[in-house]
C-alpha cells in the first residue's frame, strides 16, 4: 500500500467513525475539530502512532455502566494512554449534552434575565391591588 493510499484509508476511517457516536472516532473527531488539531497531533498527545489512532477510532465507545473497563480494553489494544482518552471522551460527551440543552431551551437565557415578579404582575393585571397603607 502506498503512502497516499494509507492516508486515504486513515481519512476514510476518521470520516466514517466520526459520524456515529457508537465509535470512539466520533468523540475524537469532535475533539480534533473543536481544538483545531491535526490527527497526527492527537496521536502524539495520546502516545500512539497514526496507525494505532486509526485502530482506536474503530473501537466502540465505552458503555456508561462499564466505562473504565471498556476504556481500558481499547487503550490496551491500541497502546493509548487511558487518562487523556477518558478526558477527551467525557469532555466531548458533556459538550454534546450542553449543546443539546442549549438548543432545546433557547428562551432560558431571556427568562433568567427577567426581573419581573410574575405574581405581582398577575395581581396588577387582574385589578387586585396591595393594601399595605
Amino acid at each position: 500500500m502506498t503512502s497516499d493510499q494509507l492516508k486515504a484509508l486513515h481519512a476514510a476511517v476518521y470520516r466514517n467513525t466520526g459520524q456515529d457516536p457508537t465509535w470512539l472516532g466520533y468523540w475524537l473527531k469532535h475533539f480534533v475539530e473543536s481544538e483545531e488539531l491535526a490527527w497526527s497531533d492527537l496521536a502524539q498527545e495520546l502516545g500512539i502512532s497514526d496507525e494505532k489512532l486509526v485502530l482506536l477510532c474503530l473501537c466502540r465507545t465505552p458503555r456508561p455502566e462499564h466505562f473504565q473497563e471498556d476504556l481500558r480494553v481499547a487503550c490496551e489494544r491500541t497502546g493509548a494512554n487511558e487518562e487523556p482518552v477518558a478526558r477527551i471522551v467525557r469532555q466531548e460527551q458533556a459538550m454534546m449534552r450542553w449543546r443539546g440543552n442549549a438548543a432545546a431551551a433557547p428562551t432560558g437565557w431571556l427568562l433568567a434575565a427577567s426581573d419581573r415578579d410574575d405574581s405581582t404582575a398577575s395581581d396588577q393585571d387582574s385589578g387586585i391591588e396591595d393594601d399595605e397603607d
